[in-house]
């Protein structure tokens, strides 16, 4: 299949998920100061997608953790492998939240999960040649600092922590790959489109979708199958375009 037709679909993702990352937090903020109108009302009060046919937040941790295993016994990958270590770790504390404000560790791991969107962000400009290594990381700390303190000041609860770290990540991510067009002929190019997709596609429907049948389906542990996913393809691909360069 041609490289253009690549470049086109990635070029539809990329827009899409900038595209509709504005519109699902204007819908966000609505249905959290006014009558819900677009949110599944139990995701407002825990901002997750829950299900009644077995704890979620156990499930997601435990998976989340195993897959850290295999993640870096496949890759010897260390920063997706405590994303979602993190990740895990995350859920094993939601399972006992209570809306209330986020403490220490809650903000030292906001902090590494929001972490991936600037710092993906700067290796796309410095792999472009937009800017130095010293202006990119400096930027990518900047913005990560203000996105906690944005977080911390502003929402402060833990239960809207996740669908927070879900749009900043994803406009963050897609955003630089939109205007500055992503290599096609990277190794895992189909996994990562399929997973990226996925992951987009049930973070607009876990808030919107859990009262409709989807926590039928399992909730939010569909969403971290689907990260797990993108995560590993993304890890497999660098890791053979670093051998290739070696």
């Amino acid at each position: 299949m041609s490289y253009s037709f690549r470049a086109k679909i990635n070029a539809f993702h990329n827009f899409s998920a900038v595209f509709f990352t504005p519109i699902l937090l204007f819908s966000w903020i609505h249905d959290l100061n006014a009558k819900p109108l677009f949110f599944s009302q139990s995701f407002l009060q825990q901002g997750f997608c829950t299900s009644e046919l077995f704890p979620v937040h156990k499930y997601c941790a435990f998976f989340d953790w195993v897959s850290a295993g295999i993640l870096f016994a496949t890759t010897s990958s260390l920063p997706p492998t405590i994303y979602m270590l993190s990740h895990g770790y995350g859920h094993w504390e939601a399972q006992n939240s209570n809306n209330e404000p986020i403490n220490a560790i809650g903000l030292i791991i906001l902090t590494i999960l929001l972490s991936v969107g600037p710092f993906s962000a700067a290796k796309t400009f410095i792999n472009k040649g937009i800017c130095s290594n010293t202006t990119a990381y400096s930027t990518a700390t900047a913005t990560l600092a203000s996105a906690v303190t944005l977080f911390a000041k502003f929402l402060n609860s833990d239960h809207l922590a996740l669908l927070y770290i879900n749009l900043f990540l994803t406009f963050s991510t897609s955003a630089p790959r939109l205007f500055f067009t992503e290599p096609t002929n990277t190794p895992h190019f189909w996994g990562k489109f399929i997973s990226r997709t996925t992951v987009l596609t049930l973070m607009l429907l876990e808030p919107t979708a859990c009262d409709r049948g989807l926590s039928n389906l399992g909730g939010h542990l569909l969403f971290d199958i689907a990260l797990v996913s993108q995560t590993f393809f993304e890890s497999a691909s660098s890791v053979t375009q670093s051998l290739r360069v070696s």
